[in-house]
């Protein structure tokens, strides 16, 4: 198997990494000063125990790879850049290529599968850091994160248990599930509070929002129909990631935040918040607190304010006159 990440930032890098320390055939898709770093240099790749220049094969676009039948794509980009990576990749890839869906939010697949026949939805938890172009930062270890996954919209095959033994390899916790979806929809419950650094910085006090946002989210899920996973579930698999120190790697804010700090002028938030205020409009269920969310970072992001612009007082405000 021939491994392709489209889209080399933290998620995407790391993963790459690690897979390609432990043998296997690595293809970096980035873009500008990025993919410039890691042609001439190699990527930079620090983890809690060591720090090495990877010698990867980097393009900047779809079109400049042979593809093969052997190939496997990883979608590793921000949901706000999907649909116009695929069209790119479907104007080069074959259509029966194998594309994996290794981001946040639970609006990619659907888009995959609209351009490839074979489509993989895959869980991210993985702590790491995209802050300067040709480096990434992965700050756990034993296990390195966990990418569960399985055929969207359900089943497994064996392009998934052979995608799982690779990564198993490569240190990262995978299971091949059949109902996968059920964990991305659980993930997105955890990434609602992602703008919350965006929006009032990484080390404020949140009050109550973490909550609020997903007490919506459970109420959008019950409603439409839609199956995640308990909280005791959830805890026992998710605590297995920590997030450690060393090699001079710290992780800094979530991956929302990182993308602001890097001066990305759009961000996930609507796939994220947005998700929640889709199902809320759809059926019939208020969501402030999400809508306000999606609102608000657009807002600043247009206004070029730096992350940490809002206050809890602010937010709450602007919830309650939602």
């Amino acid at each position: 198997m021939h491994y392709v990440f489209y889209g080399a930032g933290a998620i995407g890098g790391s993963i790459a990494a690690r897979l390609a320390l432990n043998l296997c055939q690595v293809t970096l898709i980035a873009r500008g000063a990025h993919c410039e770093q890691i042609q001439q240099f190699g990527l930079h790749y620090q983890s809690p125990s060591e720090e090495k220049r990877l010698d990867l094969d980097c393009v900047k676009h779809p079109a400049e790879i042979a593809w093969r039948p052997d190939h496997i794509v990883f979608l590793t980009m921000k949901s706000q850049d999907t649909q116009a990576a695929l069209i790119e990749l479907s104007r080069s890839a074959p259509a029966d290529i194998a594309v994996i869906c290794c981001q946040n939010g639970v609006n990619n697949e659907a888009e995959a599968l609209r351009f490839f026949k074979n489509v993989y939805a895959m869980v991210v938890l993985l702590p790491a850091t995209h802050l300067s172009a040709g480096s990434v930062i992965h700050t756990a270890e034993h296990p390195g994160g966990i990418l569960d996954l399985g055929r969207f919209p359900a089943g497994i095959d064996t392009t998934c248990k052979q995608v799982a033994s690779d990564l198993q390899t490569a240190g990262f916790l995978c299971t091949p599930d059949a109902q996968v979806m059920r964990w991305k929809y659980t993930k997105l419950l955890q990434n609602l509070g992602n703008v919350l650094q965006v929006l009032m910085g990484v080390d404020a006090h949140y009050g109550d929002l973490p909550k609020r946002l997903k007490l919506e989210a459970l109420s959008c899920f019950r409603a439409a129909g839609i199956d995640s996973v308990s909280r005791e579930e959830t805890n026992k698999h998710f605590r297995q990631v920590i997030t450690l120190k060393g090699s001079g790697a710290s992780r800094g804010g979530g991956s929302t935040w990182q993308g602001v700090v890097r001066g990305n002028d759009t961000v996930e938030t609507p796939f994220l918040n947005g998700e929640i205020s889709y199902l809320g409009r759809t059926q019939g269920i208020a969501t402030p607190a999400n809508d306000t969310m999606t609102r608000l970072v657009n807002k600043m992001l247009s206004k070029d304010q730096p992350a940490g612009s809002y206050s809890l007082d602010d937010l709450e405000t602007a919830i309650n006159r939602a």
